[in-house]
């Protein structure tokens, strides 16, 4: 890359800029001085002196308890509740592209079973459609047209983060732990009622959720917008605290189904990536313990059979030692919206 220090050459017919040259590039094609503060700048304020960062009184009473950050700063140490804001001290905007799709009413449709097929949650379909939330069964007439809120790209960036650490009945090391708020109190009233039960067993392994403030998060294809978790399957160890392919016999098939069921009847849950073979294994536990085979029918894409890509937990290769849970909360629609 050159640098302020390159010799300068002027612009022949080779000399063509591309679109991903440096202002430092171009400066120097052009025989023209950088400015340093400019250059490491960028967007509509580039050029102009850092302004101290001033909050809005309508912004701090928006987010109470929460630490401000400039776009592009590291949040402080031992933050647990942090906003990304601009220069003007407003909340940064969440890049979501997607639209609302109309679907026709089939006979034996509930809310429920439409929400997973298009991957959403149950709760972001009432929401969009301005119905009261009575869950997931709620019935559906026959023939009539309901919206369902489909994303036609993967989010980027989120303005509220909140972190996921370490507490009852959870393990979370990771930088990549920050999240949601709504998704991030989600998993922890999951989990710690989950370890109310059954205290004397290990806590659950959690991986990433998303970078702080979200973007790419490698090798991900998706974590992107504080939406996603990964979590280590739950055994019958007393002490684990990491990852590893777990033998099928060693999987705690009755936390890991209550884990589950708890998180689906929130509404909130759009998807969930889990082994074929765990699949199976939960949903001969779950119908054991009493799950009614209509409702198991919306969850399971393995149960008693393989069916079509429109339940709520799916196989996707590379969840042996781990579960994918993806969120839709109702703070993800209103973003939709606007």
């Amino acid at each position: 890359m050159l640098n302020a220090a390159t010799t300068a050459r002027p612009i022949t017919r080779r000399s063509t800029l591309r679109s991903c040259a440096t202002l430092t590039v171009c400066a120097a094609m052009l025989t023209l001085p950088v400015d340093a503060d400019a250059r490491r700048k960028r967007g509509p304020n580039a050029g102009e002196p850092d302004k101290p960062l001033v909050i809005p009184p309508e912004v701090k009473a928006r987010f109470p308890g929460a630490a401000f950050v400039k776009r592009g700063q590291k949040p402080p140490n031992r933050a647990r509740y942090v906003v990304l804001v601009d220069s003007d001290g407003h909340p940064i905007r969440t890049r979501i592209r997607g639209y609302a799709k109309e679907h026709a009413v089939r006979e034996g449709e509930t809310v429920r079973s439409i929400a997973y097929r298009y991957a959403t949650s149950p709760r972001a379909v009432a929401m969009i459609n301005e119905m009261p939330w009575r869950g997931g069964n709620m019935p559906l007439q026959a023939g009539s047209t309901i919206k369902v809120p489909v994303r036609s790209a993967a989010a980027d960036r989120f303005a509220e983060n909140m972190r996921l650490e370490s507490g009852p009945g959870v393990h979370s090391e990771r930088r990549t732990n920050w999240g949601r708020p709504r998704v991030v109190r989600l998993l922890r009233e999951a989990f710690a009622a989950i370890h109310r039960r059954w205290p004397e067993r290990h806590p659950a392994v959690c991986g990433s959720l998303s970078r702080f403030g979200g973007g790419l998060l490698r090798p991900h294809r998706s974590h992107r917008d504080g939406s996603d978790i990964d979590i280590g399957y739950f055994t019958r160890q007393h002490d684990r605290n990491g990852w590893g392919v777990p033998p099928l016999g060693a999987i705690d098939y009755e936390r890991l189904w209550a884990f589950v069921d708890l998180l689906e009847r929130t509404g909130e849950v759009a998807q969930i990536y889990m082994s074929p073979r765990i699949q199976r294994r939960l949903y001969r536990y779950a119908r054991s313990r009493g799950a009614s085979e209509r409702r198991l029918k919306t969850m399971f894409q393995y149960g008693d059979g393989r069916r079509p890509k429109v339940t709520m937990i799916r196989h996707s290769r590379g969840h042996r030692d781990h579960l994918h849970i993806r969120f839709e909360t109702a703070d993800k629609i209103e973003e939709l919206r606007s």
